[in-house]
């Protein structure tokens, strides 16, 4: 706490502090005033004194400039008089004369009106001349006063013209001097020069003008010539005239003409802080500075001013003395005053208080004396209410505690007593916090004390439901309390704190809180969407897959009415179904057992299809009816039923098709291996063998409708290689350009080093051709040019985007082709793969697309379209990207009329008897001894009984299929080689057929140099891949 003072002194500091710092302050400034004025002054009389040595310097160079002019009509008139001889003796006593009567001049010459010497005289040294031309044996003129001979030289020109000319100054032997010239004569018939000696003309100064010995100091003076070098002496300096003193500032101001201020202090030619003053001698270009040292400049003035100061300190201390005084006689009736006071505060209410006999002191002892009493009064009075407080507060339930505003406890019922396990006694003056440790229940940190915020707020608080106090023996005890200002007058004097055990209650809370969030978080986890509702409709609660679901946010659903989730007509229709089911009790879609299927709305107004679910919940607390609903998204299983469907579609078209295509093979196989045979016989019989290539042609083509059929069912076995697709489309290129025709502009974009796929080069060039004419055939009637661009690309598919296109993460080659015609209707997006769709009617057979959608699968990619009505379609096309070698078969094609055979026996079994007998005579062409069978069971007899290098089996074949006989003969026949044949490929037993043989299927109907090929190559392989690359791989 700071040191408090007595009237009586605050009284003192009052008073002084309104005498002294006026006093001070006024001093301060006269004074302040006073130095002004005595600085400038002093500097005004300096610069006055200056004034008149410049005017004293100006009067003495017109003096001289006047002697010379009036020399002038002498010297005329004896130059006149040249042929006298003494007319060079009269002359140069004249010049004499004018040396000795003025000690400056230091030289006067003669010259002629040809700038030629006649004449010079110097102090002390005369060179007379025994005629009026110059003597060889005399100085040079030239070299005594350094006067130029040129004509153009000032001193001649100017003269010569009938002016008086002042030169500039020039430094000889250690003599600096300057020049007058005067015209002789009018004309001018010759020059008079005089050279002033710069020292002895400042020397002079003062011999002929009294007023400098009235300057107020001592002052240095000095004089620059126009190049700022120092003419005069400066005895006791480091200067000697005709050194530079531009590097004072005030000698460079000098040189350009700038007036100094007289009140800037610098360091002098002495080295000594100086006030400067500057004048300027015009006729000359010179420069006069007198330096006087500061110190004689303001020492005078402190004198002065130390007068002022010793009389400003006699008026403050009489002012000082009369207010002590002053003090002294009015301040003991305030002291007594005080004493009084201090007593009633210590209950002392007997005053002696006596009247000072001053009216206003007088009033303040009334004052005193009635406040007393009406104090001791007031005490009474509070203590009569203390004792009523204090048995109020021991008869409530509630606890309380009461506290100063310094947080220290003045008051504790029983009840907080026992809460707390505090008596009261040792509680009273301890701090809040002490005696009432509270937490928070959940974070178990300290809590802010109560009475810190009521004093900083003066508001009622209440504290959280999550207080926790820890009494004095640890225990933990959940209260709810409150904390309250106690005010006297407007001004907070304390708080009071009231509380209660809520332990049990706040369990009970707790436990219910609990299981509210549990629900909740049930309802939250569950896939489907659950709305409760109550009986107008109005949206309830709302769970995270209901909003995730719909569209909506629980905050924006809730308390709308459920039909906004639903398509018209259906929304207007559902306030009467609630309304009939709390009416009659029939169920519509309430109280049903399974639900019911219906179309809902999303927030986007997307319509999307749904199984509902409504039970009705107990009345809600306002005893409204409440429901509530279990909503399961069937978009996901209506999407597989269509999948299904569609897969189901192409199965039973795949069945149909490989059906007819095995046979059809078969019937293929004959057409074209006879008709191969028959070329052989008929090679001398060009007609017949004409209509053979008729018959062969014929079954080519059927060969490849074969092909077209295997490829719908996806029955076609894969005769795919490493495939390059840039490659491919440049190869295209113009047979698609003439397709599209010239009215559809077709472009490329090309991926370059774009990644090779694994493909049937065939079935792709026929997919793009088909995508290349749909999409002509949509820009047919285009406003804008028809535009048809292709483009590929390398792409990596993360999890996310290869799940979006049910593919396996990896690297993907994508093609992409895009047009900008009609686009496709949203309506039969969907149906455009299905087989015998088509928007064509009778032109288009449907299966297109299909075939695509064929290839696409096939090759373990996918197919994804992007289309907008009047905008144009994008058919992206994804295959992966191949990063193995091409399997292909490395034998060399043996010349067709070379046999082949090296005497190895060939078992050929088929159910066709035409094609068993067809390869038969061709392996016997070849040389090989060949055996026969049916099917399997009659081979495996043939087996029992011969020696067979290779089998050579059709698949599909009553009794027994080549598949099981491959299997039989490789557990019985190891050293056999396998050749299996089929125009299907998929078989029944496709599971147990290995990897090479599938591989190295013989694809009906194949041609004799093919199956050529493939025997001899399997009969070539060594006896480790005999028995383990053609082996046969069992799967169970």
């Amino acid at each position: 706490m700071s040191q408090s003072r007595s009237l009586k002194q605050l009284w003192v500091y009052i008073c002084l502090v309104a005498v002294v710092i006026p006093m001070l302050s006024l001093g301060a400034w006269f004074s302040f005033s006073m130095f002004q004025h005595q600085l400038a002054k002093a500097l005004s009389d300096e610069h006055h004194a200056n004034t008149v040595l410049q005017l004293e310097i100006d009067s003495e160079l017109e003096r001289y400039k006047t002697l010379l002019e009036n020399k002038s009509d002498p010297l005329s008139f004896l130059l006149d008089n040249a042929t006298d001889p003494s007319t060079l003796q009269q002359i140069n006593r004249l010049l004499k004369h004018i040396i000795e009567r003025e000690p400056a001049i230091h030289e006067v010459t003669i010259l002629s009106a040809q700038a030629k010497t006649i004449t010079v005289i110097e102090q002390e040294k005369i060179h007379p001349k025994a005629d009026l031309m110059p003597h060889p044996a005399l100085p040079s003129a030239d070299w005594l006063a350094g006067i130029s001979r040129k004509h153009e030289s000032p001193e001649v020109v100017i003269p010569l013209s009938g002016k008086t000319y002042v030169g500039t100054t020039t430094a000889h032997d250690n003599t600096t001097t300057f020049s007058i010239a005067a015209p002789v004569g009018a004309p001018a018939k010759a020059i008079l020069i005089a050279q002033i000696d710069v020292n002895k003309l400042w020397q002079s100064r003062g011999k002929r003008n009294n007023q400098l010995s009235t300057r107020p100091s001592k002052a240095n003076n000095y004089m620059l010539d126009r190049r700022g070098a120092l003419l005069t002496e400066l005895k006791g300096s480091k200067y000697a005239p005709g050194d530079l003193m531009t590097h004072m500032q005030i000698a460079r101001a000098a040189l350009i003409n700038k007036t100094w201020p007289v009140n800037s202090a610098y360091r002098g030619a002495y080295q000594h802080q100086v006030y400067g003053t500057l004048t300027t001698i015009p006729s000359l270009n010179w420069a006069l500075i007198s330096e006087v040292n500061t110190t004689e400049i303001i020492q005078p003035i402190a004198s002065s001013l130390f007068q002022v100061f010793v009389v400003i300190i006699f008026a403050m201390s009489a002012v000082i003395w009369f207010v002590l005084r002053l003090v002294n006689k009015t301040i003991m009736p305030i002291q007594d005053a005080c004493d009084a006071i201090e007593r009633v505060a210590s209950g002392q209410f007997e005053l002696q208080l006596q009247p000072p006999g001053i009216r206003e002191f007088d009033m303040m002892t009334q004052g005193i004396t009635r406040m007393a009493q009406a104090r001791q009064g007031a005490e009474q009075s509070l203590r009569e209410k203390e004792q009523d407080l204090a048995i109020t507060l021991n008869s409530i339930g509630d606890a309380v505690i009461t506290t100063n505003t310094q947080g220290h406890i003045t008051l504790m019922n029983p009840v907080a007593e026992k809460l707390t396990g505090w008596a009261q006694t040792e509680a009273k003056g301890m701090p809040l916090k002490t005696v009432f440790p509270i937490v928070n229940s959940l974070t178990h940190k300290p809590i802010e004390s109560p009475v810190e915020r009521v004093i900083k707020t003066s508001e009622t608080i209440h504290l959280s439901s999550h207080t926790t106090l820890i009494s004095k023996d640890g225990t933990a005890l959940h209260i709810a309390d409150s904390a309250a200002p106690i005010t006297n007058n407007g001004v907070v004097t304390g708080v009071i704190l009231v509380f209660n055990d809520m332990t049990q209650e706040y369990k009970i809370r707790e436990s219910l809180k609990s299981n509210e969030l549990e629900q909740r978080e049930i309802l939250s986890s569950l896939i489907d969407a659950v709305i409760t509702i109550d009986e107008t409709g109005a949206v309830l609660t709302f769970n995270r897959s209901a909003e995730l679901l719909f569209g909506y946010q629980a905050s924006e659903i809730a308390g709308k009415n459920i039909n906004r989730l639903m398509p018209e007509p259906t929304a207007r229709q559902h306030n009467g179904y609630i309304q009939r089911y709390i009416h009659t009790g029939e169920p519509h879609i309430i109280g049903l057992e399974v639900g019911r299927e219906v179309i809902a709305m999303r927030k986007n107004k997307e319509n999307f299809p749904m199984r509902l679910l409504i039970k009705e919940l107990p009345k809600g607390i306002n005893g409204r009816r409440r429901f509530v609903g279990s909503c399961h998204d069937l978009t996901s299983a209506k999407q597989q039923e269509e999948q299904l469907r569609r897969s189901q579609k192409m199965d039973a078209l795949g069945k149909l098709t490989g059906g007819v295509a095995h046979d059809f093979n078969n019937m293929l196989s004959v057409i074209l291996g006879y008709s191969e045979l028959l070329k052989n016989d008929l090679a001398n019989q060009p007609k017949l063998l004409s209509y053979v290539d008729y018959i062969s042609h014929a079954g080519e083509r059927g060969e490849k409708l074969t092909k077209k059929l295997l490829s719908f069912s996806k029955n076609k076995a894969l005769e795919a290689k490493k495939l390059g697709i840039n490659e491919l489309l440049l190869e295209q290129q113009d047979m698609l350009q003439k397709t599209l025709t010239v009215a559809v502009e077709l472009s490329f974009d090309l991926e370059e080093h774009l990644w090779p796929t694994f493909l049937d080069s065939n079935d792709l060039e026929n997919a793009i051709l088909n995508m290349c004419i749909n999409a002509m055939h949509s820009m047919e009637n285009n406003d804008d040019p028809p535009k048809l661009h292709i483009r590929t690309r390398n792409q990596t598919l993360i999890v996310t985007d290869a799940h979006s296109l049910d593919l396996v993460p990896g690297d993907y080659v994508v093609l992409s082709l895009i047009d900008n015609g009609t686009g496709i209707d949203e309506d039969i997006k969907e149906k455009i793969f299905d087989p015998f769709f088509s928007t064509k009617g009778e032109q288009g057979t449907g299966l297109g697309l299909y075939q695509i959608y064929g290839l696409v699968k096939r090759a373990g990619g996918a197919i994804k379209v992007y289309s907008e009505c009047g905008e144009g379609s994008n058919f992206t096309l994804y295959f992966p990207r191949h990063t193995q070698g091409n399997k292909t078969n490395a034998e060399t094609e043996k010349t067709k009329g070379t046999p082949l055979a090296k005497g190895e026996t060939i078992l050929v079994v088929d159910d066709e008897a035409a094609l068993r007998d067809l390869t038969c005579e061709w392996l016997e062409g070849q040389g090989y001894n060949v055996l026969c069978a049916a099917n399997g069971k009659q081979a495996l007899k043939v087996l029992e009984s011969e020696s067979v290098a290779l089998l050579l089996s059709d698949i599909i074949m009553p009794e027994m299929d080549g598949a099981q006989l491959a299997v039989i003969v490789q557990d019985k026949y190891p050293n056999i080689k396998i050749q299996l044949a089929s125009g299907f490929s998929r078989h029944n037993h496709d599971e147990i057929i290995s990897d090479s043989l599938r591989e190295n299927l013989l694809h009906k109907p194949y041609h004799s140099q093919s199956l050529f090929r493939n025997i001899r190559a399997l009969l070539d392989e060594d006896g480790s891949r005999s028995s383990h690359g053609a082996s046969l791989e069992l799967h169970h």
